[in-house]
């Protein structure tokens, strides 16, 4: 139960798995907490000094002196410290994007293995090797679990190829032969289903928008239902135009 699990203590245990996770044991659930970070940010691990530190610093903290003092007191030793981490910047006027995985499975069943990915532009977590989820730190292009794009938010989902992928805000993203490019920033959500090798999703465009599809033989596009007259097409890819606004969307096989 989920409600022990994040919030009594009598039922709760946290087992320590390296540096940069915890797994939180529940009555019926147990909870994998994964941090991630730029490459240019450390994570360290709370101290009792760090968190007073930190703490002091809160604006508008609810700790009165007394219970901030009960607090810090109760952290006699390192297995006393909460499941968090301090991130800390260069410098103190320096903002990024952090990544905080928190990932549920049933009570005695195995964890899933979790691998980072961190540069000074991007953090991605990869979970059991097939689903990874990255954050755009820099703004720019950037490559990440076999990745090139420049989307804010990227999802991908792997199975023998790519299954599917969300891209946020992004003009191109290319991995593994699957993906497409936009004359503007456009979100897309493209859960692939295999079906004569077509593909289905969602997509949403601030503006009107040309838009690349990289699907090997695809014929054209659908949009609402309604096929779209192909501006370029080959047997690996079509370009359409796309109007503004959230459309579901249909790559269409050739044959």
């Amino acid at each position: 139960r989920y409600d022990l699990l994040l919030h009594s203590d009598r039922y709760r245990e946290i087992d320590r798995q390296d540096d940069g996770a915890f797994v939180m044991r529940g009555e019926q659930a147990d909870l994998l907490i994964h941090f991630g970070a730029p490459a240019s940010v450390s994570i360290s691990p709370p101290t009792r000094e760090r968190i007073a530190r930190y703490v002091r610093f809160v604006p508008d903290s609810r700790l009165s002196d007394a219970a901030e003092a009960a607090w810090l007191e109760s952290m006699e030793s390192v297995e006393d410290m909460p499941p968090f981490r301090i991130f800390g910047a260069p410098e103190a006027q320096q903002r990024g994007l952090f990544v905080t995985l928190l990932y549920p499975v049933r009570h005695g069943q195995e964890m899933p293995s979790v691998t980072s990915q961190t540069t000074d532009q991007a953090v991605a977590l990869t979970v059991n090797g097939t689903d990874t989820i990255g954050f755009n730190t820099g703004g720019g292009r950037i490559s990440i679990a076999g990745c090139q794009t420049d989307a804010g938010v990227l999802m991908l989902r792997r199975g023998a190829g790519i299954d599917g992928y969300l891209a946020a805000d992004c003009t191109r993203l290319v991995a593994d032969g699957i993906g497409f490019t936009s004359a503007q920033p456009v979100t897309i959500v493209q859960p692939v289903t295999i079906v004569m090798h077509g593909t289905s999703g969602e997509v949403h465009a601030a503006s009107d928008t040309s838009v690349t599809f990289a699907v090997a033989g695809v014929a054209g596009i659908e949009l609402d239902g309604q096929v779209l007259a192909p501006v370029r097409s080959t047997d690996a890819s079509v370009t359409v135009r796309l109007p503004a606004g959230r459309h579901t969307i249909r790559a269409l096989p050739g044959g």
